[in-house]
């Protein structure tokens, strides 16, 4: 199932789903529940990349029953979540919110981590211009983090980033350079590469706006040096296109 997972993260959901489907079958012969949740939540997400939503949600909503019957926890709050999120790539934001909530509970009540719902749904709120509801989980997902957590430390740095563009997109250039600062700081401290070269990106921006052009270029340009930027086309020309802006 691992091969089948690693192949749906990188959008090869064709041949995702053969490893799916072979271990579908595996797990039905020889275990008929136990495996079963974890691989159809799995085979839901590729069945989303591969656009056929209504295959997605029913394979999504199967998992999630299997996994409560069960009370694999885990596997049944991974489903919820899926499906707010293919509500939110389906353009249905009222129901991505619906489930995304829906995650949050079930996660609350069986004392799960709350962290990657909360900032969802405050994406969902920040997308559709709702700017009081947005802050207000930004901040729930922020206080849910532990820094002493390697892992919390990473959602924590995503949540902090996103504060940053929250604040960006409202105009407080202060706010919004306070945060990607401590985004750059703990993404620096993961040495997370490709997330150091967004920020500052991010940053070069704000201070391409505020008419400080030297650092800009600067930071354009250490960016454009990282290797994780050149296997993201759109981020590499996003960097020289503003680099040669702040020539001028």
């Amino acid at each position: 199932m691992l091969k089948g997972r690693i192949l749906t993260e990188r959008h090869k959901a064709d041949s995702a789903l053969v490893e799916l489907h072979e271990a579908l079958r595996l797990a039905t012969s020889k275990r008929p529940a136990e495996a079963r949740p974890a691989i159809l939540v799995v085979s839901g997400r590729a069945i989303f990349t591969q656009g056929r939503a209504a295959g997605a949600f029913d394979t999504t909503h199967l998992a999630m029953r299997e996994a409560m019957a069960l009370k694999q926890h885990k596997v049944a709050a991974e489903a919820i979540q899926n499906l707010g999120n293919f509500h939110y790539f389906s353009a249905s934001p009222d129901s991505a919110k619906h489930w995304y909530k829906e995650s949050i509970s079930f996660s609350r009540q069986h004392n799960l981590r709350m962290v990657t719902p909360l900032m969802n749904l405050a994406i969902v709120y920040d997308v559709n211009g709702e700017a009081g509801s947005a802050l207000k989980y930004y901040l729930k997902a922020l206080s849910a983090t532990d820094t002493a957590n390697f892992q919390h430390r990473k959602e924590r740095a995503k949540v902090i980033h996103n504060l940053g563009s929250f604040y960006e997109e409202r105009g407080d250039m202060a706010m919004a350079m306070a945060y990607y600062t401590d985004a750059l700081e703990l993404f620096t401290q993961l040495e997370d590469i490709k997330a150091i070269s967004i920020v500052r990106l991010n940053i070069a921006l704000l201070l391409q706006n505020r008419g400080e052009n030297r650092q800009a270029i600067d930071l354009l340009h250490r960016a454009m040096l990282e290797k994780a930027i050149h296997g993201d086309p759109y981020l590499l020309n996003h960097a020289r296109l503003n680099k040669a802006k702040s020539y001028y």
